[in-house]
């Protein structure tokens, strides 16, 4: 009898609380993307700045090397790393952009549905934006 008054006491306390509203899942990430911005900085298309999730495996171009590596992502967490970068030289203005796009891709631990993609955020906040390209 007991037993019978607390889950009626349960349920009458639970249907006052109204429906709980699920996770969000996170977006999609496999496929190719552009990277539109580098923490809040936008990036013109012709910078050459892409990127691609397949399978665990992530591959992209810097506007002047090619990178390579792993990743995964459970919900919204994401992983990614280690990252292998060829070695060619550019101008000065190049590799400071590419410097930026490694260090946020290699900070980054969470992904966010953003209106014209994704987002990468890192883990101090920094955030990489992605369009699909």
């Amino acid at each position: 009898m007991v037993t019978a008054r607390v889950l009626a006491l349960v349920g009458v306390l639970a249907a006052g609380c109204g429906p709980v509203a699920a996770a969000t899942p996170a977006p999609a990430l496999d496929g190719a993307w552009r990277v539109a911005a580098i923490g809040g900085e936008a990036v013109p298309a012709a910078a050459g700045l892409t990127i691609a999730f397949t399978g665990g495996e992530v591959r992209g171009d810097t506007g002047c090397n090619r990178l390579s590596g792993r990743y995964s992502v459970e919900g919204s967490r994401l992983s990614v790393g280690p990252i292998r970068v060829t070695e060619r030289g550019c101008a000065a203005a190049v590799m400071a952009r590419e410097a930026k796009f490694l260090r946020a891709l290699g900070t980054a631990i969470r992904v966010e549905a953003a209106a014209d993609g994704v987002v990468l955020v890192g883990t101090s906040g920094e955030r990489l934006a992605l369009v699909r390209g």
